[in-house]
């Protein structure tokens, strides 16, 4: 299991608690929401009563509709919420991890991603560039499969968190953000089956 993979467990079950509260929230809201909308349909049924039955349901009808409707979206705002703060909170934490425990899970990843018969470069952003371990380049060579080489670059990338490999003049965003990205729909899915198991059924 990766750094992020190991980040993310922790975040799920730390969300599982704020999802339920904010879920819970947002159906009080969407109760109240109906309540609101059941009484102003009582009031205009009233009104129109001697339009006859069939007029008082329907206006009943699509005023309910209306109020469900309201409450869907706003419980879906909730949830687009939650998983945003999510992402964010596992990109913060990916980038705040102690100094050894972040270059270790660097080291893996630029192992899983390194090219083999390729030689090419790491970049770094500037403030991983500033605290790169002595001894990082030497154990990133030590640790690259058979046939791999990377070189770290001098100069520093505009990004936060992770790395930048470049081939030939070719490069792969390898930063935090971008890997999260990447795998923001599976990831979503998977979080999302996890912190609102009722909606899967």
């Amino acid at each position: 299991m990766s750094g992020l993979e190991k980040i993310l467990d922790d975040i799920r079950g730390q969300a599982e608690s704020a999802a339920a509260q904010i879920l819970s929230e947002a159906e009080e809201s969407a109760k109240a929401i109906r309540e609101e909308a059941k009484a102003n349909a009582d009031a205009t049924c009233r009104e129109i009563l001697s339009q006859g039955e069939k007029g008082v349901a329907l206006a009943k009808e699509r005023a309910l509709s209306s109020s469900q409707l309201m409450g869907k979206r706003q419980i879906l705002g909730k949830k687009q919420e939650i998983l945003r703060g999510v992402f964010e909170e596992a990109l913060a934490r990916a980038q705040q991890m102690p100094e050894s425990e972040y270059f270790d899970v660097i080291l893996k990843m630029a192992c899983a991603n390194a090219h083999k018969g390729e030689s090419g470069t790491i970049a770094f952003g500037e403030k991983d560039l500033g605290r790169l371990p002595q001894d990082f380049a030497a154990r990133l060579a030590a640790s690259l499969p058979e046939g791999a080489s990377l070189r770290v670059a001098e100069g520093a990338v505009p990004i936060e968190g992770g790395f930048m490999l470049s081939y030939g003049g070719i490069e792969e965003n390898c930063s935090f953000s971008s890997i999260l990205e990447a795998k923001k729909e599976e990831l979503q899915d998977e979080i999302c089956r996890i912190l609102f198991p009722a909606a899967q059924e």
